[in-house]
């Protein structure tokens, strides 16, 4: 549903100057409409894409969490070569080596996020 032009509140404040003064409305809520008028799209795309980091960092840690509980066979069977990056055969060192670059990235997205958002 698009928002819709209810009013115009007086410019008093800076508040009001950076977004227009307008109240827009989605079905009965009134409010201001934060991304339509403030963000443009590359500050959607990078809120999408810190959101997106974080869920696949939050999925890799909950899987090192579980390794323990997979049969003692696999561990073994996939730790076989602890010198190798094959993921094959050597998971665990792999997943660390993953959990560390996309950690590293979603640190930077949020950083750059909200950076742009405050100043």
């Amino acid at each position: 549903m698009r928002s819709a032009l209810v009013g115009q509140v007086p410019h008093c404040c800076y508040f009001c100057d950076v977004f227009q003064g307008y109240i827009v409305t989605f079905g009965l809520s009134y409010g201001l409409n934060f991304f339509d008028i403030a963000y443009g799209a590359v500050m959607q795309t990078l809120l999408y894409t810190s959101v997106v980091l974080t869920l696949i960092n939050v999925y890799l840690i909950i899987y090192i969490g579980t390794l323990h509980l997979y049969p003692k066979a696999w561990t073994e069977k996939t730790n076989s070569n602890p010198r190798s990056l094959n993921p094959r055969v050597n998971n665990q060192t792999c997943v660390g080596i993953t959990v560390t670059i996309t950690a590293l990235l979603m640190c930077f997205s949020w950083g750059i996020y909200f950076y742009y958002l405050i100043f």
